[in-house]
């Protein structure tokens, strides 16, 4: 049995791909509340347009050109540097990280990029809230660049 690869959406506008026996099949299960978004669990599901897949195996060659070894460091070192550039910018609230990122989320202070120290428990909190956060690598850390 071959199986269709879908990309589906949640109404909570997460996007995610779903494998079905037919795009009958998917819907019925959409329909159903058979379908669940693996992100906020929403059973409200609709299949967006996606491009078709072409499997070329054997003699056909590859549909992807080569990409140089060079080129892939460069891309590399591209990301890293707007990385760096993005954290850098980020005002430093050091230990008024947690205060400050709920502060910004209710509107209760001005919008900004901020960057700070928090807990485990801290980032638990602001991720409960809905607050979107991530630790700084230590390579990509201003303050161990010097």
């Amino acid at each position: 049995m071959s199986l269709k690869v879908f990309d589906l959406c949640c109404d909570q506008a997460h996007h995610f791909e779903g494998w079905f026996a037919s795009a009958q099949d998917c819907e019925a299960q959409a329909q159903r509340g058979l379908v669940e978004c693996p992100v906020c669990h929403s059973t409200k599901v609709e299949r967006k347009l996606s491009a078709p897949y072409v499997n070329r195996s054997g003699s056909m060659g590859s549909i992807a050109p080569e990409i140089s070894e060079q080129k892939i460091e460069q891309v590399k070192a591209a990301v890293m540097q707007g990385l760096r550039n993005m954290i850098t910018q980020a005002e430093d609230v050091g230990e008024r990280f947690t205060e400050e990122a709920i502060k910004i989320h209710h509107g209760d202070a001005e919008e900004r990029s901020i960057r700070g120290q928090a807990s485990p428990e801290q980032r638990d909190q602001l991720l409960d809230e809905g607050i979107d956060v991530f630790a700084i690598p230590e390579e990509l850390d201003p303050k161990k660049q010097h």
